[in-house]
């Protein structure tokens, strides 16, 4: 008789055949749990699995960084206002000053504002603040004109105010200062008003630069399709080199003109590099987003436009602007640039020779010290005597 063994009887039972026992296992109890048991760690690891994929795609571990991506998802969970609206710039931290970038921006905003766009906005912007400073470049024409017509006399009171410093003549330096200015107030010249006008020229120009590029690198929303003609996306370059191009044409065209000033302020080969200058420009520029470059053509053709209106004669009578000076008069007399050349080459030679004037004084004292000392009496000067 068959008797289960105890493996069989913890496993399963035996089952009789036809004729002979044959012991067969069932699935017993035990397994199947076991069996459940399998399945259960399988899908949990399947969902560990997924778990670990979901966790890893939130951070990214490769080497390629998506920084546009990564910039345009921060600013869409920055921006607390739309976009069409005041305070959008604001909320995206760019508007949080007075700084000229910041005021460049908030004009921006403005005009957009009104429905224009993007490409619009750069340019009606950029004409509004030049007309603004219009004045501040017509003052600075008249006094340059001005100047101009007197220049032989102010050069040769400069020559002596020079010469007075290096040989330490006060008197006569402070005498011909004073001489120099009273020629100055006599003609209605003010320094001040040359030198506004540049400096203010730079810090717009620096202003409009720089807070136009911070919206087309963060970017602003509708830069990416805010553009025109070719250049659809401020935010991207230029591949043709369009805007370049036609930016270097307009500030060369502006410069063979005589700047914003309609003064031609160089001369001879000054003048011819400052002319090619822009051209080589495109070096460095050809890599700026398209709103800016947009900007750049803008404030180039505005400089062209000031240029011819202030060498218009009619227009200089009308605004109550002194004549432009002759050519003949202003080749004679020289740019305003040959003459701080001039100026300069001429302090430097009065300085070197008051410094041999000087060394020749003090070589002289001390010949005249030796010679009290030799003679072991006292030397009376003649010039002391008198």
């Amino acid at each position: 008789m068959f008797r289960p063994t105890l493996l069989s009887r913890q496993i399963g039972r035996p089952l009789i055949g036809l004729g002979k026992q044959r012991v067969a296992f069932a699935k017993p109890l035990i397994l199947s749990q076991r069996t459940s048991v399998r399945y259960n760690s399988t899908q949990s690891l399947e969902q560990a699995t997924q778990a670990a994929s979901d966790a890893a795609s939130k951070f990214d571990t490769s080497l390629v960084f998506d920084q546009a991506a990564a910039v345009v998802d921060k600013v869409s969970e920055v921006a607390s206002v739309a976009p069409d609206q005041i305070g959008y710039l604001r909320s995206l931290g760019l508007v949080d000053g007075f700084w000229p970038n910041d005021i460049v921006q908030q004009a921006l905003e403005l005009t957009h504002y009104l429905g224009i766009p993007w490409w619009g906005s750069i340019i009606i912007t950029t004409i509004a603040f030049r007309t603004l400073f219009f004045p501040l470049f017509a003052s600075a024409s008249d006094n340059m004109a001005k100047s101009q017509e007197i220049m032989p006399k102010t050069r040769s009171i400069q020559r002596e105010i020079s010469k007075a410093r290096a040989s330490g003549n006060q008197t006569l330096m402070q005498r011909k200062t004073f001489e120099l200015r009273r020629l100055n107030k006599k003609h209605g010249i003010k320094q001040s008003r040359t030198l506004l006008s540049p400096v203010t020229q730079i810090t717009y120009s620096l202003g409009s630069f720089f807070g136009i590029r911070e919206m087309c690198n963060l970017p602003v929303e509708g830069f990416k399709n805010g553009g025109a003609l070719w250049f659809y996306d401020l935010t991207a370059t230029d591949p043709y080199l369009g805007l370049q191009i036609l930016s270097a044409c307009v500030y060369s065209l502006s410069m063979h003109l005589g700047g914003d000033t309609a003064m031609n302020q160089f001369s001879g080969r000054t003048k011819k590099f400052f002319v090619a200058l822009p051209f080589l420009s495109v070096i460095f520029t050809y890599q700026l987003s398209a709103g800016v470059l947009v900007y750049f053509a803008a404030n180039g053709f505005f400089s062209v436009f000031q240029g011819r209106l202030l060498r218009s004669p009619e227009f200089r009578k009308w605004y109550g602007l002194h004549p432009l000076p002759d050519p003949a008069t202003v080749k004679a007399n020289g740019s305003a640039f040959d003459n701080i050349a001039k100026t300069w080459k001429e302090l430097k030679e009065d300085s070197a020779n008051g410094k041999v004037d000087a060394d020749q004084k003090a070589r002289q004292a001390t010949e005249l010290a030796l010679a009290k000392a030799k003679s072991g009496r006292v030397v009376i000067d003649k010039k002391m005597r008198r």
